[in-house]
C-alpha cells in the first residue's frame, strides 16, 4: 500500500488556497469556494469543522457569512494543513509512534531509511506556506504550474553540495529563507 494524500487534505489545503487568494474579499461563502475548486459544497462542509477546530478559520454566518483564514497565509504549512486532515505523514506505520513502536527497532535495517524519508516529506511540507504557493502560482500566471525546474532557479540564494553519498550528491538550496534539499543522481 502506498501513501497518498487523502481527497480530504487535497481539498483542505485547496479550500485553504482559495481562501488565501480572497483574503481581501473579508469572509468568504462556502458556495463560491465550491464552485471556484469544482469540489462539492457538502464536501467542503465536511472540512470546515476540521479547520475550525484548530483555530484555522474564523466563521461568519448571516447574509454575508462565510469564512476567512484567522492568520496571514505565511503562517499556514503544507504540512500543518495535511495533519489535521491526514492524521500523519509518516510513510510507514513503524513511525507512528514516538519512540518508534516496532518490536524490530533495534535490529531492522531498513528504520533509518524510513525515518530519513519522513524527514524530507516533514521538512518539505514544514516549510511551503500558503503564501509561496501563491507567489509561485501568480508568478506564472493562472495557466498553472510549471515543473519546479523551471520555476526554482528564479527563488534560488543559494546552490551549496553537502555531501556525496555513493551515486548521489545532496544539494541545499535557500528558497524564500526555507532550507530545501534536493537528492540527484551524480552524471557518471
Amino acid at each position: 500500500e502506498s501513501m497518498k494524500i487523502s481527497t480530504k487534505g487535497r481539498y483542505a489545503l485547496r479550500m485553504m488556497l482559495d481562501l488565501a487568494e480572497h483574503q481581501q474579499n473579508g469572509f468568504v461563502a462556502l458556495k463560491d469556494i465550491a464552485a471556484r475548486q469544482n469540489i462539492s459544497k457538502k464536501y467542503l462542509e465536511q472540512i470546515v469543522p476540521i479547520l475550525n477546530k484548530s483555530n484555522f478559520l474564523q466563521a461568519n454566518r448571516g447574509f454575508q457569512g462565510g469564512y476567512r483564514l484567522v492568520n496571514a497565509p505565511r503562517e499556514y504549512t503544507v504540512g500543518s494543513i495535511l495533519r489535521l486532515t491526514e492524521g500523519n505523514l509518516t510513510p510507514v506505520a513503524c513511525l507512528d509512534f514516538n519512540p518508534v513502536g516496532c518490536e524490530r527497532r533495534n535490529e531492522c535495517i531498513t528504520l533509518p531509511l524510513w525515518q530519513g524519508l519522513n524527514k524530507v516529506i516533514a521538512d518539505y511540507l514544514d516549510n511551503i506556506t500558503l503564501q509561496d504557493i501563491l507567489v509561485v502560482y501568480q508568478a506564472h500566471g493562472k495557466t498553472g504550474w510549471l515543473p519546479c525546474r523551471y520555476y526554482l532557479p528564479r527563488f534560488l540564494d543559494l546552490n551549496q553540495k553537502i555531501g556525496v553519498y555513493g551515486n548521489f550528491s545532496l544539494k541545499l538550496f535557500v528558497c524564500a529563507h526555507k532550507k530545501l534539499y534536493l537528492c540527484t543522481r551524480n552524471k557518471k
